[in-house]
């Protein structure tokens, strides 16, 4: 069994600020592609178990998209795509974004979406968001496919746009 790895804050310290929750919550109410899953009850339509997860997943994928981690600054393997095309969730494969709405001009380390597409994502409350190494953990939103509930990353305020700021190694990118 491979050792745990460390949880990675890094894109969370980097791409903070104070409006990040307000404007992340309005965008979301706004966009419409976006639900939430907070109740206890909920059942996603893909259930796996622990082990099929394992399975289907490298260690790396099962770390960010089963246990909330965050991929390695610079890794993302869709950062700079520049292809038109559909990016799915690696966990179910269900269409999450649209190249279409994919902003490439960003070079912060991890892959960025304006919106996603209709009823493709739940949101929820990450409640160990710590912007800072030394500051007080605070919430922010966190970005779940729709269909298996895997994490694929958070709703940020990132240069003064609202975006939904992804791991690559959650996707699988189809091109057109």
């Amino acid at each position: 069994m491979q050792p745990s790895l460390p949880h990675t804050p890094s894109r969370r310290r980097f791409l903070a600020g104070a409006a990040a929750l307000p404007a992340a919550s309005i965008a979301t109410a706004q966009s419409g592609g976006a639900a939430t899953a907070d109740s206890e009850d909920f059942t996603y339509a893909v259930t796996r178990t622990e082990t099929e997860w394992r399975a289907r997943l490298t260690p790396l994928e099962y770390e960010i998209m089963r246990e909330g981690r965050t991929e390695p600054r610079h890794t993302s393997l869709y950062a700079f795509e520049e292809r038109p095309g559909t990016y799915h969730c690696k966990g179910c494969d269900l269409p999450n974004f649209d190249a279409e709405w994919k902003v490439s001009h960003f070079d912060i380390g991890w892959v960025f979406f304006s919106q996603a597409r209709p009823n493709a994502i739940l949101t929820g409350i990450d409640q160990n968001f710590s912007p800072m190494a030394d500051s007080e953990p605070r919430a922010t939103i966190e970005c779940h496919c729709r269909r298996c509930g895997s994490h694929i990353g958070h709703i940020l305020d990132v240069r003064d746009k609202v975006l939904h700021c992804l791991n690559g190694s959650a996707l699988v990118f189809t091109p057109s």
